[in-house]
């Protein structure tokens, strides 16, 4: 399994890394890590690259010709082409010599030092995923969330990307009901909005009897798993600390779900 070193300030010190177990506390402290990033006006390239890797601050041994040594590391797994982006140090925000080392300067003003970087590529297939979809209008929130699902995707896989991609579909749901004047609660659900938006938007109505029945019909399998969705992002996505996320498969699947129905919607709803 093939390890990249994003930060090692002396390349031929360890012979080698054992990755051990997530810091109790991480999720809190990576929170305090943006904070104080953007506080302190660290460039917005190396804010982009810590949130994109998804990194994990984990328990290591590093070992060397004269011993091992227990330390603290930061880690994340990436999928194939994330990896050679990495390693060859193109695309934005790869830059080593500035980027990562700016990363670790922040962990240690906040007290818990790293001695490491690493980036581990995933070696399971890429899974297939339903292309964005190319929405006609939309708010800025939308367009936000869907950019930042499509960065966490190339970065660390669907798992982490399915919370950006609910509010996408959130966002989007209620700006088409707002935009039709159809009124809905402020803390609605995905659920609740897409059942507004299906009874009473008027360019979902279907004028084919026969159209209709079997449009309804696929409408409600998609309420269904619209009904799911709320679950998934609040217990298995990383809109909480949760501990377990969902499966590479079984969050391919979530978003997938969710690219297709706003595929549907926006091609429904144009505007004429």
């Amino acid at each position: 399994m093939r390890t990249l070193r994003l930060y090692d300030p002396a390349p031929d010190f360890y012979t080698g890394v054992r990755i051990g177990a997530k810091v109790e506390g991480w999720d809190s402290l990576r929170r305090q890590v943006l904070k104080y990033m953007k506080k302190t006006q660290v460039p917005e390239s190396v804010i982009e690259m810590f949130e994109s890797l998804n990194l994990d601050l984990r328990h290591a041994t590093a070992t060397s010709m004269w011993g091992s040594l227990k330390c603290q590391v930061l880690f994340t797994k990436v999928n194939m082409t994330k990896f050679l982006e990495l390693e060859s140090g193109e695309g934005s925000g790869t830059h080593r010599e500035d980027t990562f080392p700016r990363i670790v300067s922040v962990m240690e003003a906040l007290g818990s030092p790293v001695r490491l970087i690493l980036a581990q590529m995933r070696l399971e297939d890429d899974i297939p995923l339903i292309p964005t979809p190319t929405l006609k209008s939309w708010s800025e929130t939308v367009e936000s969330a869907l950019e930042d699902a499509e960065t966490l995707l190339r970065a660390s896989g669907p798992a982490n990307a399915v919370d950006r991609a609910h509010t996408a579909l959130h966002g989007y749901l209620e700006f088409v009901l707002e935009g039709v004047g159809i009124p809905c609660a402020t803390d609605a659900s995905i659920t609740a909005l897409f059942g507004l938006l299906r009874q009473h938007h008027p360019k979902l109505k279907i004028t084919d009897p026969q159209a209709q029945r079997m449009i309804v019909q696929v409408l409600r399998g998609l309420a269904a798993v619209v009904d799911s969705l709320d679950p998934i992002r609040n217990q298995k996505s990383l809109a909480h600390p949760n501990p377990v996320l969902l499966e590479e498969a079984e969050a391919a699947l979530a978003i997938n779900s969710m690219r297709t129905l706003l595929h549907y919607l926006s091609q429904k709803l144009v505007t004429d």
